[in-house]
């Protein structure tokens, strides 16, 4: 992660108010810059899975509840499902790349489903990456060629 950096995320979790106060006002330029990164690649998603996006939030504080990886049409692949509340979301990377999971497995880490808590978009060369911070001291890196995001609907019983 480029922009929301863990150490940075930790400090603004601080006890010492100084320090918090810092990384807050980084953590605001941060985003600011990345707010530019993000609106010149975004014309380059599509416009349900942005749509999906913004209206969930990023998905800041779902629960990862499902990492598959999988060949489809002889692409590899990856499925990610995750959830908040009553809200599922399937989100599929299509001509995956490149896969990174650095899993800290610490006092921070909400396992068995760790939280979604912020993300970056790049795109280079026509190939997409997305950083995701999970909990406090993990991240998870792909690159791939297409997303997509949809919403899982279930019924009472939850299937």
């Amino acid at each position: 992660m480029k922009y929301y950096r863990r150490e940075l995320w930790q400090k603004i979790n601080s006890e010492n108010v100084l320090v918090r106060e810092e990384a807050e006002r980084e953590w605001a330029a941060n985003s600011k810059v990345y707010k530019k990164v993000f609106e010149e690649l975004a014309h380059s998603l599509s416009t349900d899975f942005l749509s999906i996006y913004d209206r969930h939030g990023g998905f800041h504080d779902f629960e990862i509840k499902n990492i598959d990886f999988n060949f489809i049409d002889k692409e590899k692949s990856c499925c990610i499902v995750l959830v908040h509340n009553a809200t599922q979301i399937r989100l599929l990377m299509l001509g995956l790349k490149k896969t990174s999971i650095e899993l800290q497995i610490s006092d921070f880490v909400q396992l068995p489903d760790p939280a979604w808590a912020y993300s970056e978009f790049g795109l280079q060369d026509g190939m997409f990456s997305l950083s995701v911070a999970i909990d406090f001291d993990s991240e998870l890196y792909f690159e791939f060629t297409h997303i997509s995001a949809s919403e899982i609907i279930s019924n009472e019983r939850g299937v």
